[in-house]
């Protein structure tokens, strides 16, 4: 598994002080969300004070990732920290992780880790 892949930026991208307050805003506003699987990127957009449109393009200039992508990143690092607990089964981490489907999230945290979530859990 590569520990990049908790990073919420691009190693190669420059991030302005503006943009690292930006960033932080956004990383608080779904983590007070983040076990709402209703949350979705037009109530990120609204709680965000940006159109979908703008939120997008910030996103997308500060991460390389979508709006859609940047909720879905922090919602697989909350299910690495509750799998890291040990104490959840499955289906109760991609719950309290805002997923609404195990599968997808099983299928979600294979592409970006490399690994399933039972094998990463056995790690640990």
């Amino acid at each position: 598994m590569n520990q990049s892949n908790f990073s919420l930026t691009d190693k190669d991208r420059t991030i302005t002080p503006v943009g690292r307050i930006f960033l932080q805003q956004a990383a608080m506003v779904v983590d007070k969300n983040i076990s709402n699987a209703d949350f979705s990127v037009t109530i990120f957009a609204e709680k965000m004070n940006l159109s979908r449109s703008q939120l997008h393009r910030r996103l997308t200039g500060l991460t390389g990732m979508s709006a859609s992508g940047f909720i879905r990143k922090l919602r697989l690092k909350r299910a690495v920290e509750l799998m890291k607990q040990g104490v959840h089964p499955l289906s109760a981490v991609a719950r309290q992780a805002g997923f609404n489907s195990t599968s997808y999230f099983m299928r979600c945290f294979r592409e970006v880790y490399g690994v399933t979530p039972s094998s990463f859990q056995r790690m640990y």
